[in-house]
């Protein structure tokens, strides 16, 4: 007598939730029931939680056009969340480190008082433990925001554009 039925390459198994574990089980009763594994933390896989994320440095280069450039260097590579909050009368750029914190001497505030970038401060996340800094902008004004991540120096770097004139002026009739 022939056994089951082998599936074909083709169908993908029906009783899976997801075919990419197919191959592991549990190990309980002979229900025979697959189920994807569980995830849990890197934190309890091995044992303790990851160190936290030191940062070593906060400062700002003004460039002759107007421009700001904000350096935050890391004790080693990490890329953060970068969020912009633009509505309403204090815009701001948030920056959050997860699991982070600032190094002895680390100026908790910049004020910078410019034209588009107004204070540069940090802050502790109240939900997930980790720290931000916070790029408050000045209210109704046009800017460009670009970042840049330099892998062998572990900086992160913020470029704040202000907003240039239109070269074109009226329309031509």
């Amino acid at each position: 007598m022939p056994g089951p039925a082998k599936p074909s390459p083709s169908q993908p198994p029906r009783s899976l939730a997801n075919p990419a574990v197919a191959h592991r089980r549990r190990s309980s009763a002979s229900s025979g029931d697959t189920e994807p594994p569980t995830r849990q933390p890197l934190g309890k896989v091995f044992g303790a939680e990851p160190p936290a994320v030191v940062v070593k440095d906060i400062h700002l280069v003004r460039g002759s056009d107007g421009s700001k450039r904000i350096f935050i260097e890391f004790d080693r590579y990490y890329t953060p969340i970068l969020a912009s909050f633009l509505k309403g009368e204090e815009p701001e750029v948030r920056v959050t480190i997860g699991n982070g914190k600032m190094s002895p001497g680390v100026p908790s505030a910049i004020e910078v008082s410019g034209q588009s970038l107004r204070r540069i401060r940090t802050a502790r996340e109240k939900t997930n433990g980790g720290m931000c800094i916070i790029l408050d902008l000045q209210p109704r004004t046009d800017c460009q925001i670009n970042y840049v991540h330099y892998l062998g120096k572990n900086l992160f770097c913020i470029d704040i554009a202000g907003a240039k004139p239109s070269s074109r002026g009226k329309e031509d009739r």
